[in-house]
């Protein structure tokens, strides 16, 4: 699916305080419907088709960021470099960053580092993260980013 015509891309376009270049944006690619769908159930839970609505989540945390502090520039930089160094992951790493069940977007795990004001906004309720090739998951809900091992996390998932 071209980004253009891709319902959240106006997180990518409209953005005048972090601006991404169009060779970034090539990189940022839309998936469509029915194969977001389908990592979701894979991945998340095949029964919802948003976070809060996954019954029994459970509460084991890795690691919390109670105040990403979008919008204050010190504030985001400090939760991109607490991301890095607790997870440690190539910067080339593949990730799929879900709004929801039917809206995602496949990247690298850098790109959404140097970006991630872009993709999760201060009122999001359901963002989630999940690396391809590494058994974590980040999940973004009202300005707090809580690290999850997702394959003890979504307990429904099939992807166990």
């Amino acid at each position: 699916m071209p980004m253009a015509k891709f319902y959240y891309n106006f997180r990518f376009f409209d953005d005048q305080d972090h601006n991404i270049s169009g060779d970034i944006i090539s990189k940022i690619l839309p998936l469509e419907k029915s194969f977001s769908a389908e990592l979701w159930e894979n991945w998340i839970d095949e029964n919802v088709h948003d976070y809060n609505l996954i019954k029994n989540k459970r509460k084991n945390y890795i690691n919390i960021i109670n105040y990403c502090g979008w919008g204050v520039e010190e504030a985001e930089i400090r939760t991109r470099d607490l991301l890095k160094e607790e997870l440690m992951i190539n910067p080339k790493s593949e990730i799929i960053f879900f709004w929801s069940k039917h809206y995602s977007v496949k990247t690298e795990w850098g790109i959404f580092l140097d970006y991630w004001c872009n993709f999760c906004y201060p009122f999001d309720d359901s963002d989630i993260l999940v690396f391809v090739e590494n058994p974590y998951a980040i999940i973004y809900i009202d300005d707090i980013i809580k690290v999850v091992d997702r394959k003890e996390h979504f307990i429904f998932s099939k992807n166990r």
